[in-house]
């Protein structure tokens, strides 16, 4: 499968990873580095990402927003609930983290 992939810096190249961490708003280039390291390259956008390969469909009513940040000069995701007008950067397919 090939990817479309957008970095605010663009400097992602061939051989970086891309991962999803929890909580983070987008996913994130990492580079390998010896001593089995990564460096943190930049967050990105993968076209046609919307996480379903690991969560699964977002459930109804719930819907994904995007926006342009301009305190991070980038984009953030929420969610909004179409029935209840709910608004939430938490994805609605995470259940509560125990603490």
């Amino acid at each position: 499968m090939s990817l479309s992939l957008l970095t605010k810096t663009s400097h992602s190249c061939t051989g970086d990873l891309v991962r999803v961490f929890l909580g983070f708003s987008q996913p994130t280039v990492l580079r390998s580095r010896p001593h089995n390291t990564f460096q943190v390259v930049d967050e990105c956008l993968v076209s046609s990402s919307n996480s379903i390969g690991i969560l699964g469909e977002l459930p109804r009513p719930w819907i994904v927003q995007r926006a342009k940040n301009k305190q991070r000069d980038g984009v953030h995701t929420y969610y909004v609930n179409t029935s209840t007008g709910e608004r939430t950067f938490s994805d609605p397919r995470l259940g509560p983290l125990s603490g």
